[in-house]
């Protein structure tokens, strides 16, 4: 039974290397007969025979374990497609020279519950009597289909049925396999790095006392019969034990300016003293220039003044000292980037000369006559511009005093029109014209309808000294009353309106 199983692992594992896309089914072959060199030669042959057969008939068996995936291989992994092949293709076309032992034994060395599953699905009559036959009668021939095939499998059907019960009766009768206990995490320590240890401190230097000498009472002459200030001059003072707590003198930086500003300081009264100088000579000098006088002529005698500031006094300066005076001149010492960046400008200004230079020596132009033709014209142009912006200016400034012109021109005339008009209506102050006068002689009473009804007019009463609204019926009755005197018809009567 092992030895059938390791067999039938290594076809599952030789089918699982098979790419049908890149490589032939003899290619293939040869391929793995090479690889299985090392077993025996009945090993070799078992293996080659089923692994050609699945190859052969690869259509047919990939027929009914796709259709088992999909019914009743729902739950089973794909990793198992080449298992369920080789169970396909032993159970179709090597059960009889097999035989049903050793065919049994196969079986039982694969996983059980996989073996009885397929079993189940390919030996089902239903199933085989209909739609696998008609998917294989589309490969091969019907007749050979049913004879060769379908009936073989039909009359093996009750002996593997049989066999399943058993499989299915064992793996219920199988005892549970005993639960594992599960492994309790046990906590680990830390790799952690060990501290060092601390260093013993450096004891202090314990300050060492000078001894005292006892006092010594009432036996004979001794410093205790001395008064204190003998006790002084006769006992050696006791030494000076230089200790980690003596106090260290402040150093004598702490209380003097910084020497920056001090220099600063010097700095500043010298620019100021300068400045005091620049400011005495410039107040001195200033009325130089306020007497204005031809450059011949000669300063007049009486203004003494103007001879005394002729000539300035000298003044006369101190003796120079010695000032710190800011040297601006000191080198820049330049680091590594600046001077790369220095010998880059330089080298890329060489670079550009040069070039400039082989295209003279080529024959091309030089551009600077041409840079002055464009620069002249440019002036040029820019000149053109000034004078018509110029000249449009001007032209404008002409429009508008003769648009000014035109118009004090026409209020003249309407001024004089309104004169004579006034004058042919007034004549005399409180007259009408002569003209007007004889044009109004008419015959009252054939005035025309159409005249009568005319809106008012406005005349001007001289007498009354204003502008008043009558009716023109009515002013021209008045004008010929006031003209013509009363004669034997009588006055004029205004007729009705």
């Amino acid at each position: 039974m092992a030895y059938y199983g390791k067999c039938l692992e290594t076809v599952i594992k030789l089918l699982d290397q098979f790419k049908p896309e890149k490589e032939s089914p003899e290619q293939f072959l040869e391929a793995a007969a090479t690889s299985l060199q090392t077993l025996s030669p009945q090993e070799q042959a078992f293996i080659m025979e089923v692994l050609s057969g699945c190859l052969e008939y690869r259509k047919l068996l990939t027929v009914v374990v796709d259709a088992f995936y999909v019914q009743d291989g729902r739950l089973c992994l794909w990793a198992d497609y080449s298992l369920f092949e080789v169970i396909c293709y032993l159970a179709t076309f090597q059960l009889e020279e097999l035989g049903f032992q050793l065919f049994c034994s196969i079986m039982k060395s694969q996983p059980v519950h996989k073996v009885c599953k397929f079993l189940g699905f390919l030996f089902n009559p239903l199933n085989l009597g209909s739609w696998i036959k008609d998917e294989w009668s589309l490969i091969y021939e019907t007749t050979h289909v049913k004879e060769h095939w379908i009936d073989p499998l039909m009359r093996w059907q009750p002996e593997v049925q049989e066999l399943i019960n058993q499989l299915q009766g064992a793996l219920t009768n199988q005892p549970p396999l005993p639960k594992t206990k599960a492994k309790v995490t046990e906590p680990k320590e830390f790799n952690l790095t060990a501290p060092r240890p601390r260093a013993i401190p450096v004891p202090e230097p314990v300050p060492v006392v000078a001894k005292t000498r006892p006092r010594l009472l009432g036996l004979g002459p001794g410093p205790g019969h001395l008064p204190s200030c003998c006790w002084r001059d006769v006992l050696p003072s006791p030494p000076r034990v230089a200790t980690s707590t003596q106090r260290v003198p402040v150093p004598r930086s702490t209380y003097r300016p910084p020497k920056e500003q001090r220099l600063l300081e010097m700095t500043k009264r010298y620019n100021r003293r300068k400045a005091e100088e620049l400011l005495l000579r410039a107040s001195v000098e200033e009325t130089r220039c306020a007497g204005p006088r031809s450059s011949g002529e000669p300063p007049v005698e009486d203004s003494k003044k103007k001879l005394r500031l002729r000539f300035p006094p000298r003044i006369v300066k101190a003796p120079k000292l010695t000032f710190y005076r800011p040297n601006d001149a000191s080198p820049v010492k330049l680091n590594t980037a600046a001077i790369l960046r220095e010998g880059a400008l330089y080298q890329r200004q060489v670079e550009r000369e040069l070039q400039r230079v082989d295209k003279l020596v080529d024959g091309a132009g030089d551009l600077s006559e041409f840079l002055r033709w464009q620069r002249k014209m440019q002036a040029k142009d820019r000149e053109e511009q000034l004078a018509t912006g110029e000249c449009r200016r001007l032209q404008g400034k002409l429009s508008h005093e003769e648009a000014v012109l035109a118009r004090q021109q026409v209020v003249q005339e309407k001024k004089q029109k309104a004169d004579q008009k006034k004058e042919e209506v007034t004549g005399r102050p409180g007259r009408l014209g002569p003209g007007l006068a004889a044009g109004l002689a008419v015959p009252v009473v054939a005035a025309p309808r159409h005249l009568l009804l005319k809106p008012t007019e406005w005349r001007t009463d001289v007498l009354a000294g204003a502008f008043l609204p009558v009716s023109l019926p009515a002013g021209l009755a008045v004008a010929r009353m006031r003209q013509e005197p009363a004669g034997p018809r009588g006055p004029a009567v205004a007729p009705s309106p």
